[in-house]
């Protein structure tokens, strides 16, 4: 009996402290798309820091860089805009991914700023995901260009900037898809 009785405060003792760990985030199955609705992690494959608004900034025109952070400026919500495209909403700031004054011009630094909702007016806030083996090129809908670590840095704190798609073996340009899991 006591060795029963052991064993199941054993058990129960396992399974609080099981459901007491903290959130647990996986990576998305490389295979499937973005979801609507669904929060985010997204790292470079190359560095393998996260997207964030460079010092967890709320304001608007805050740059986009990569960081080791663990906070939550380093969280995405994608949201579905049509035709396979997203918008990218920083989950601390509430601001999307934008390309400043529309630039169609390599080499500009993305920033955040607010959620345009006017029709006409959101392809600078719109980002598709192009499978590329096991992970993402993000690109603009309006510029065609895709996100890209500034010189390939795997520094915290180097710009992520618009640049045109390279070849397949230019790990700066792809990122990885981590949903996190409340």
């Amino acid at each position: 009996m006591h060795r029963h009785l052991s064993a199941s405060v054993t058990a129960l003792v396992a399974w609080c402290l099981f459901s007491l760990m903290p959130t647990v985030s996986h990576a998305a199955d490389p295979s499937a798309k973005p979801h609507d609705g669904k929060v985010y992690i997204i790292s470079n494959v190359h560095s393998g820091k996260r997207l964030a608004i460079e010092g967890g900034s709320k304001e608007l025109n805050g740059k986009l860089v990569q960081d080791d952070a663990t906070k939550t400026h380093v969280t995405w919500r994608l949201e579905k805009m049509g035709e396979g495209h997203f918008r990218i909403v920083n989950t601390s700031s509430d601001l999307s991914l934008d390309v400043p004054a529309e630039s169609k011009e390599a080499g500009v630094q993305i920033e955040q700023w607010m959620t345009k909702t006017d029709p006409g007016t959101t392809s600078n806030q719109e980002w598709e995901f192009i499978k590329r083996g096991d992970h993402y090129a993000i690109r603009s809908r309006d510029s065609q260009l895709v996100l890209a670590v500034d010189d390939r840095s795997k520094n915290s704190g180097a710009a992520v900037k618009q640049l045109p798609l390279r070849d397949r073996d230019d790990n700066s340009q792809l990122w990885i898809l981590t949903e996190v899991r409340k």
